[in-house]
């Protein structure tokens, strides 16, 4: 008889994956194998030796996940490669590029409260999809795939495009002031995707306090402007 106790329904979720990696990105051993990248969206760590990732909803003890505890805000990177002999970040199925199911189930003693899960149809070679953005509910593709990485990073570059209108200036800049071209609420991004500072109701911001690098900007509509400090 297996006692079920209340599963703590950790914030772990299903991010991105990609079920056709053709030229992305490669594992240790240099092959090119479908991957899923799972996040710890909770304020607390969350140790993954208790849980299971299936590819199939009904199967829910399908691959046990590796001995690992996930940081609030850290990504970890699953092979899904029907290789496990190759290591513990490596499962037992392949994904379906023609659709079907990833699950993030709980401990057993949980009765393997499912956490997290997508049903997906037919997939892109070397496109990803994930959610939009981290831990988000809506679900797009990306061009630029960002396996182990914020989500944010991998629409960058269309959003730069689809909203150009939103100028900063000087652009690059070396200390000092940056000044926008209308009054925004803006989220600072580091180029790793951690948000550094939130504002609300600027035309101007002090940037001295940062370090040289790329960020992004985004507001509160999802317009996003590169800034480069040197």
């Amino acid at each position: 008889l297996i006692e079920i106790i209340e599963s703590d329904d950790s914030q772990l979720f299903i991010n991105e994956f990609m079920a056709s990696n053709d030229s992305t990105i490669a594992d240790e051993y240099g092959e090119y194998d479908d991957w899923i990248e799972i996040f710890n969206g909770d304020e607390e760590s969350v140790w993954l030796g208790d849980k299971y990732l299936s590819d199939n909803l009904l199967n829910f003890d399908k691959w046990q996940m590796p001995d690992v505890t996930l940081q609030p805000g850290e990504f970890i990177l699953i092979w899904a490669d029907n290789d496990p002999e190759q290591g513990p970040n490596h499962t037992n199925f392949k994904l379906n590029q023609e659709g079907e199911e990833i699950g993030i189930f709980d401990s057993e003693t949980t009765g393997f409260f499912l956490l997290d899960s997508i049903t997906y149809g037919e997939q892109t070679t070397d496109v990803s999809f994930g959610r939009d953005p981290d831990a988000g509910n809506d679900w797009i593709f990306y061009l630029h795939a960002t396996p182990g990485y914020s989500n944010l990073l991998g629409s960058v570059e269309d959003k730069l495009v689809r909203h150009s209108r939103i100028k900063v200036f000087p652009n690059p800049v070396t200390g000092g002031m940056v000044y926008f071209d209308q009054i925004l609420n803006i989220r600072l991004y580091n180029a790793n995707g951690q948000l550094i500072l939130r504002k609300q109701n600027v035309i101007s911001l002090n940037i001295d306090n940062l370090g040289n690098g790329l960020y992004f900007i985004f507001t509160d509509e999802n317009d996003c402007i590169k800034l480069l400090i040197k």
